[in-house]
């Protein structure tokens, strides 16, 4: 389970989320994410869509397997690193607003993206795809005024 994890998880964060936020403007590439994720949930139909392997796992895991627990916290400790960084880096090319705190910003963005998996198998598609777009909307707040 360990080697799946390193060799399918991270590379699929580092593709999905990293990558993109190497981009001079996070917001926009943080923006796209969310677009993308959208539009994969209204043009496939409810049967066809399937959670995040990392937010199965989260979902599944035993507070008393410390080994998968461990890697997890590894891959979800990137992750927000990762968009922390990418909003640190913005407020230096004046791209991101001064004021937040890239650290819990980051955590709120993780929390939505996380959540919206876990509420695509009760709410259904179209509510969560709607979610989605409001997430677009709130990244957009984060910018300069």
């Amino acid at each position: 389970m360990m080697h799946w994890m390193e060799e399918t998880l991270a590379p699929l964060l580092e593709e999905e989320w990293l990558s993109p936020l190497a981009s001079a403007d996070p917001i926009s590439a943080l923006q796209q994410i969310f677009r993308h994720r959208a539009r994969q949930l209204e043009q496939s139909p409810a049967s066809d869509h399937t959670t995040h392997p990392l937010t199965i796992l989260v979902a599944s895991v035993q507070a008393d397997d410390i080994a998968l627990l461990g890697m997890l916290r590894r891959l979800h400790r990137q992750w927000l690193d990762g968009i922390s960084h990418a909003l640190r880096e913005g407020q230096k090319n004046q791209s991101v607003h001064p004021a937040i705190i890239p650290e819990e910003e980051a955590g709120v963005i993780v929390a939505a993206s996380t959540g919206v998996e876990l509420l695509v198998k009760t709410q259904g598609t179209a509510m969560v795809a709607g979610f989605l777009r409001s997430t677009v909307a709130y990244l957009e707040t984060l910018r300069p005024a």
